[in-house]
């Protein structure tokens, strides 16, 4: 019987194990793995407090109007977060969609956003193909570091003990459109 027990206990430890080293160091990849499995597969992390809540909850940045810490549901498999407007400068917007149906994300930015030609830079990250794509309809590119200038900065400043940091961001490929 003891001996049942401790094969029971070994599987189920060798089980939990396997499941970490997957989650952290073999599905994630980067940064913007972590970002997508964490709002979309609503991955949790332990906050100082106990209570258990997403990545993205931890950032003050974001519009919680009207949703409990999970971000907006749109339609079947896609989600958004966005920044509040005081984080934004004036007129501008900062969006994050997940797309669980394509696995991919965007980080999106627009200025002045009221206006009918406004300017927009968005990055669009394939968890499949682990690449990183950026576009925009301003051939100066006045805002294209928004992603490390403010959403990447504001997400290590929200989660500072997660595995990246801004300086080690992961694998992964980049491209323009």
């Amino acid at each position: 019987m003891k001996k049942s027990i401790a094969i029971i206990i070994g599987i189920v430890l060798i089980t939990l194990f396997s499941s970490f080293i997957y989650m952290n160091f073999i599905r994630e990849k980067n940064v913007f793995d972590q970002m997508y499995y964490s709002r979309v597969h609503e991955r949790f992390e332990l906050s100082s407090i106990g209570k258990v809540k997403g990545l993205f909850s931890n950032m003050r940045q974001l519009d919680n109007r009207g949703r409990d810490n999970e971000g907006y549901y749109i339609n079947e498999g896609q989600y958004y977060e966005r920044y509040k407007d005081e984080y934004c400068e004036e007129g501008a917007e900062l969006r994050i969609s997940f797309y669980t149906d394509t696995k991919e994300m965007d980080v999106y930015y627009r200025v002045n956003k009221q206006e009918e030609n406004s300017e927009w830079y968005c990055y669009k990250y394939s968890v499949k193909n682990k690449k990183l794509i950026y576009s925009s309809n301003d051939s100066n590119n006045t805002k294209k570091n928004f992603l490390y200038e403010i959403f990447l900065r504001d997400w290590f400043e929200a989660n500072p003990s997660l595995r990246y940091s801004i300086d080690n961001l992961g694998q992964f490929k980049t491209g323009d459109v």
